[in-house]
């Protein structure tokens, strides 16, 4: 029965929405003293995405379709949980609005959205505290959590945003400051798991191949990664997520991992993901990339070696470096560059990517002796004998091609031996 508090929150809920019909409805009847009409029980639902747009401050409904069509808006700089948190001022505005009764919990709330819209985030936690065992709606959840961790309250914002993200509405955006929360607590495991759930829902409907299964392959990578590799994994995934950019950001980041994953494995995706400077590794890989696909090898050559610049560890931005080469014509060169690369992955212990760069090189230059008592030392050392026993086979016919017959005789004699001692087939 305060008409004059009623009456306020009404127009406070005009400065967010000037048009909105039922606002407009709910002051009149208050300043005439006539009943306030509820909404109609035929109205349409409003869609589950409201988008709060900052230079107009008006709220308006939108398809869910943000994900497909990325383009169609610019991307609040905090990333998944700033857009929930726009949707969630329009979804709570229109819930606020539409209630014909506990006006002081909505006034409370109209205050929360008010002070949140200046920036004023203290005055906007504690007028939503307030209005929050009133009002619970999955809105004031995202809104009350999102800006908890914007203050760098971690602890108090987990259940609040664990309660957002049951709204699919909000999800996206809860997981990932759910994600930011446990990173900030050192609780690793914990933010990958939010982190990787945001990911995958922001990317389900994109056109990748792979139709989401690189996440879920890459919770269980990042689960058995060690606690250092995980917070550097976290700490990627945070900075991936926050920028104007950072839409565009995590589909060339997932077309990238897609591609480690399928020529690499979980080490290289491990080693991408916790590279130095591993965002602009990113860019900079795919730029290589798009360049080469258009035959500006000089270009891309430059890339690639900026890339080296802040990224020097990271192989397979030199293996990039050997494939230009090659298609520059320098096949020396990219010979001298795989075999270092491969003597790289073998001090590393990465003996398999060894190995597969050694075969390649020798499918390239199969008289390099060089390179074949290389691949020979490694299939010994992991002992593989048969694959051993084919390549002294090779290489004493290398030798044979090349003139060096006392060599070739000799190579021919140590093939003879391991056949024996490891009982090989009579067909070798």
């Amino acid at each position: 029965n305060d008409t004059e508090r009623a009456i306020r929150a009404a127009q406070r809920a005009l400065r967010l929405e000037r048009n909105n019909p039922q606002v407009l409805n709910t002051l009149r009847a208050l300043e005439s003293g006539t009943p306030i009409q509820p909404p109609s029980s035929d109205k349409a639902p409003p869609s589950s995405r409201a988008v709060f747009d900052r230079s107009t401050r008006l709220f308006s409904l939108d398809d869910e379709d943000e994900v497909q069509t990325p383009v169609q808006t610019a991307s609040d700089p905090n990333g998944p949980m700033g857009e929930a948190m726009n949707d969630a001022l329009g979804a709570l505005a229109i819930y606020v609005m539409e209630q014909s009764s506990a006006f002081s919990a909505s006034a409370d709330a109209l205050q929360g959205m008010e002070a949140q819209r200046q920036g004023l985030l203290d005055e906007a936690i504690e007028a939503y505290k307030r209005a929050e065992p009133r009002i619970r709606h999955p809105a004031l959840k995202m809104n009350l959590g999102g800006l908890l961790v914007m203050r760098n309250r971690p602890d108090d914002a987990i259940k609040h945003l664990g309660e957002a993200s049951t709204s699919p509405a909000f999800a996206a955006g809860a997981y990932h400051a759910l994600g930011i929360a446990y990173f900030r607590l050192g609780r690793h495991k914990q933010a990958a798991k939010f982190l990787l759930q945001a990911l995958q829902m922001l990317t389900q409907d994109s056109a990748s191949a792979m139709d989401g299964s690189l996440f879920d392959d890459l919770g269980g990578i990042v689960a058995s990664a060690t606690e250092e590799a995980q917070s550097k994994i976290n700490e990627r995934f945070v900075e991936m997520m926050q920028g104007k950019d950072w839409r565009s950001r995590i589909l060339e980041t997932q077309r990238q991992l897609e591609e480690t994953l399928r020529e690499q494995g979980e080490k290289g995706l491990i080693d991408i993901l916790t590279a130095q400077r591993g965002d602009k590794l990113t860019e900079s890989i795919g730029l290589i990339d798009r360049y080469v696909r258009r035959g500006l090898f000089t270009l891309a050559m430059d890339e690639a070696h900026r890339a080296v610049e802040f990224s020097p560890n990271y192989l397979p931005v030199h293996v990039r470096m050997a494939e230009i080469m090659i298609k520059e014509g320098r096949v020396r060169n990219a010979i001298t560059k795989y075999n270092t690369i491969a003597r790289t992955y073998l001090a590393r212990g990465e003996n398999e990517r060894a190995a597969e760069i050694l075969t390649n090189v020798l499918e390239m230059a199969p008289l390099d002796v060089s390179v074949r008592e290389s691949l020979i030392d490694l299939l010994e050392s992991e002992e593989k004998w048969s694959a051993a026993l084919d390549q002294y086979i090779e290489l004493a016919h290398t030798h044979q091609q090349l003139g060096n017959f006392d060599q070739s005789r000799e190579t021919y004699v140590l093939a003879e031996r391991l056949a024996t001692r490891v009982n090989a087939d009579v067909d070798k």
